[in-house]
């Protein structure tokens, strides 16, 4: 179970004088919401608030005022808080004051206070908080920023789009006050591009940076562009590519085989390199070559063979007189064996035939074959024994 006290504002009847009228216009006693009036007696003027009323925080939004002889002649004095400025400090009736804050504050209440015929001002003074942040920077054309922070102590800085010239500070801070230690600078359009930077040996047909203006580039004599021919000066001052270089055309350097040697390294356009072998060895390819105009050699580098050993022209000439030995030993072999095959094969064909009666034996060599005739006359038609030669027996006269 929870209670809730009722909130009330101060007893005012101890405040009331003996010749101040109470009227209970709404509410009752010093309830929120209640509100009183106060009056005079006809020959009297009230001094002070003539209406109050009891707010939710339990306080009166006013004081009880008193009744006296005469009509007043001013208001009480403001009681202003920090950082509030008023335009006057006249108290006077029907006198009317501003109010303003300290730069970067924040006004809270109302801007302006009149002094009533009562003596009373028509609302109480207002407040000045102090700031978070500063107001949002209000940028020109062409100006970029480095952040869009507001908060107090805020650091941000201002750049030009390329080409433009910044013509103020390049930075500004929020201070404590809310306020900006600065204003913003602005971008003015550029009028020229920067002076091009030429490399040694880069000709240029004329030295105008102004806006719009086209230049071309060349190279002296032997030398090689590298690069644009023409570069422009764009609207925004800066030129549509950087300005090209000029390098005397070379060769690739060259490798060189083992036992190689080269008269020379230098690989410039129109050098001739020669080549030679160390002792022994033969020179395979061009004795020399030209680096030419489009930086290419007008053939590869040659290489160096190595002539054979003493050991392998010995061997080789063992190899083919060993060869040739034994195919005249081979050779012979064969046709002795031919030889001694064909008087066997004679003598015993004669042995056989003379217990027979033949006394005549003869051999005689046909186109294909080897024919041995036997009869006693020496004039048979019929061989005895008929056999193909071999190639070896081609080359028997018989």
């Amino acid at each position: 179970l929870s209670l809730s006290l009722a909130v009330l504002c101060p007893s005012y009847s101890s405040n009331v004088t003996a010749n101040v009228r109470v009227t209970v216009l709404r509410g009752s006693g010093t309830t929120v919401g209640t509100t009183l009036s106060f009056s005079c007696p006809d020959s009297s003027h009230i001094m002070g608030n003539a209406v109050i009323s009891c707010l939710d925080s339990g306080a009166w939004n006013g004081t009880v005022p008193v009744c006296t002889g005469a009509a007043p002649t001013n208001c009480q004095r403001l009681a202003l808080s920090d950082h509030v400025l008023v335009t006057s400090q006249d108290t006077s009736i029907n006198t009317v004051v501003s109010f303003s804050c300290d730069q970067g504050y924040t006004l809270n209440g109302d801007r302006a206070l009149a002094c009533l015929s009562t003596g009373v001002w028509n609302g109480t003074a207002p407040s000045c908080t102090a700031p978070t942040n500063c107001p949002r920077l209000a940028l020109s054309d062409h100006v970029l920023v480095s952040s869009q922070d507001t908060s107090i102590k805020a650091v941000v800085s201002f750049f030009c789009e390329q080409g433009y010239t910044l013509n103020r500070g390049r930075a500004l801070a929020c201070l404590s006050t809310g306020v900006w230690n600065g204003t913003a600078p602005s971008c003015t359009a550029p009028t020229n591009c920067t002076r091009l930077t030429v490399s040694d040996h880069v000709l240029v047909s004329s030295q105008d940076t102004s806006i719009n203006t086209v230049v071309s580039f060349s190279c002296d004599q032997g030398y090689t562009l590298n690069g644009d021919r023409v570069i422009a000066c764009l609207s925004t001052g800066v030129w549509n590519e950087s300005a090209p270089s000029c390098t005397k055309p070379t060769c690739p350097k060259l490798t060189l085989s083992s036992h190689v040697t080269s008269s020379s390294g230098n690989n410039s356009v129109h050098a001739v390199v020669m080549f030679s072998c160390e002792d022994g060895y033969t020179l395979d390819g061009d004795k020399q070559i030209t680096c030419r105009e489009d930086g290419t050699w007008s053939n590869s580098p040659p290489s160096c063979s190595s002539p054979p050993s003493f050991q392998s022209q010995k061997d080789d000439n063992a190899s083919n007189v060993g060869a040739i030995v034994g195919g005249v030993i081979g050779g012979i072999l064969v046709i002795l064996l031919i030889v001694v095959a064909t008087a066997i094969i004679f003598w015993k064909m004669s042995s056989r035939y003379s217990k027979t009666g033949y006394s005549n034996i003869r051999m005689r060599r046909a186109d294909d074959r080897i024919e041995l005739f036997a009869d006693e006359d020496g004039d048979a038609d019929e061989p005895l024994y008929s056999a193909e030669p071999t190639e070896d027996d081609a080359q028997l006269d018989l």
